[in-house]
């Protein structure tokens, strides 16, 4: 005689599924998607999910529908509010700071290659040389960092251009102290003016590039510089400075915080 009976999950999911509300439910989801699809602000395999403000998957209005990470998405919503600017920028900030690489461990591995490398050139011969590795975890490195087979070791260019920075941020630390990195305090006042600025105004990025600054925006990311601790001000100011792509990225998140 069986003391327990084992759960079939899988049943289970495809029999919740498989309901009329819930199929018309997840066909009302699949229509929100193609609405963003159009507009180009959700692609295939990008990481994110359609979001409806009204919590109603059938409600495809236009206006009721906002591309988000699939991860804050599918959190409880209750949960979801209780993610601070602080907790976001974290998030933002870790993926400043990757090479590239595919995987995190191959992101930790190189950063730990660069920090004991004598320069540029040594932190590069070095990560080449634990990618022509035999082991299982030299493989996945490789094909995390790009790297072709064989003859063709380097890594992804745009690796190459992370530790590239990486190195340089380094030995700056090296030469002038912990501060030598810390964003132009410039940029803030920047921002506090185009906040003052009924037209918004432009702001010089550290790529030499100006963006665009609307008022409404530079309001958003002064009350988020207001709330969040001073060190987490310093990488706040370093990923709305670096370029454009950065910027918006740390502007998303100051947005998501805040809805």
């Amino acid at each position: 005689m069986k003391t327990f009976i084992e759960r079939d999950y899988k049943k289970e999911r495809e029999n919740y599924l498989g309901t009329p509300e819930q199929k018309k439910r997840n066909a009302a989801r699949k229509r929100a998607r193609r609405v963003l699809e159009k507009e180009g602000k959700v692609k295939p395999f990008d990481g994110k999910d359609v979001h409806h403000k009204d919590n109603n998957p059938e409600n495809n209005d236009p206006k009721n529908l906002k591309a988000v990470d699939r991860s804050w998405n599918r959190t409880e919503p209750r949960l979801r509010k209780s993610k601070t600017v602080s907790e976001l920028m974290q998030t933002e900030a870790r993926a400043f700071h990757d090479f590239g690489a595919s995987s995190p461990a191959a992101n930790n591995k190189i950063r730990d290659i660069a920090n004991k490398a004598k320069d540029y050139n040594d932190a590069i011969n070095k990560i080449i040389n634990h990618a022509r590795g035999t082991s299982g975890a030299s493989k996945k490195f490789a094909q995390a960092i790009g790297a072709g087979k064989f003859t063709d070791w380097s890594p992804d260019k745009d690796i190459e251009q992370e530790v590239k920075d990486f190195i340089k941020q380094r030995d700056r630390v090296k030469k002038l102290g912990p501060r030598a990195n810390d964003p132009d305090a410039n940029l803030f006042v920047q921002i506090k003016g185009a906040a003052d600025l009924r037209t918004g105004s432009d702001i010089k990025l550290d790529d030499g590039k100006k963006l665009k600054l609307t008022q409404k925006n530079a309001k958003l990311i002064v009350i988020a510089m207001d709330r969040v601790k001073p060190q987490m001000k310093k990488q706040l100011l370093t990923l709305l400075g670096k370029n454009k792509q950065s910027h918006m990225r740390a502007l998303s998140a100051i947005k998501r915080s805040m809805s």
